[in-house]
């Protein structure tokens, strides 16, 4: 009799911890009355995510967070001018008295943008490669500047049309005929009567001129080729241009660096080539009747 009820309790003991086991493995509460079980870590809470943002919202990014284009900076004070005599308080002056445009390149009085349609960013390709140009005696050695040169400019903007190859020659005469570095410096760039000891570091600094008063740096007069009125000749002042684009903005692609090379006519800016490139209604002030004497002003209304 007591064998039987021994057999009899063992075939449902079996059975109770099987099913124990099984409740237990989808329970840890159940299997920690039987056992000595841990209870279960707490159920770890959903970070919401971030609400799209009014700047632009967009696709949720890595890890949740929402993406937000980069805010377009906002243009610096001088921008708000069109007059000559206004911006030129803004900007600083070196010690010969001319306009830095380096420096306000680089204190961000200007702002300019190295490319048409977009805004200004910070990312500047600086070219270190700065080297002497021997001269016929040490005093006269030049020094040039690569670093300074390729905040304006792009490669293709003086290579090779300007300078063919490394270790070309030239000299002052030809810089001073207009060619090689005549082709920027005495017209947009610093004046070659009082710029030598920017280049020529061994030579005492001296002033030799008065500086410039007023938008004279590249500032250009021009007769539309087909112009069927009398008007007067075109205006174009390189530096109103210069604190909003970079020179390699324009040059070579749109007009190559050297004056009268590029044919420019009316009907040529109309289809969008040259000034209508940007003088669209996009990106600046449309060409038509009613913006005619922005550009084609008497000589004694220019600043």
């Amino acid at each position: 009799m007591m064998r039987n009820r021994e057999q009899k309790e063992r075939t449902w003991i079996l059975p109770a911890l099987l099913a124990v086991l099984l409740c237990g493995a989808c329970n840890r509460k159940t299997l920690s009355i039987f056992f000595d079980v841990p209870p279960p870590p707490p159920t770890p809470t959903a970070t919401p995510a971030p609400p799209e943002t009014a700047a632009g919202g967009g696709a949720p990014g890595i890890g949740g967070a929402a993406w937000a284009p980069t805010p377009t900076p906002t243009p610096p004070a001088i921008e708000k001018t069109l007059a000559w005599s206004e911006a030129r308080p803004q900007l600083p002056l070196d010690a010969l008295g001319e306009v830095a445009w380096d420096t306000a390149l680089r204190e961000g009085v200007i702002r300019p943008r190295k490319d048409v349609g977009k805004p200004a960013r910070d990312d500047d390709f600086l070219f270190g490669f700065d080297f002497f140009f021997p001269g016929p005696d040490p005093l006269f050695d030049a020094f040039f500047p690569h670093s300074v040169h390729t905040r304006w400019l792009a490669c293709s903007s003086c290579h090779p049309a300007i300078f063919p190859v490394r270790g070309t020659r030239f000299s002052m005469a030809d810089v001073a005929a207009g060619e090689y570095c005549g082709r920027c410096h005495g017209k947009v760039a610093f004046p070659l009567s009082s710029g030598c000891s920017k280049c020529h570091t061994k030579v005492p600094a001296f002033k030799s001129h008065t500086p410039r008063s007023k938008g004279v740096y590249g500032d250009i007069e021009f007769t539309a080729h087909d112009q069927t009125a009398p008007v007067p000749p075109a205006y174009f002042p390189h530096w109103l241009h210069r604190i909003r684009f970079r020179c390699s903005a324009c040059h070579p692609d749109t007009f190559e660096m050297r004056k009268g090379a590029n044919p420019i006519k009316m009907t040529e800016i109309q289809k969008g080539r040259y000034c209508g490139k940007c003088h669209n209604g996009s990106v600046a002030f449309a060409v038509a009747f009613d913006t005619c004497y922005r550009c084609h002003k008497p000589a004694q209304e220019r600043e």
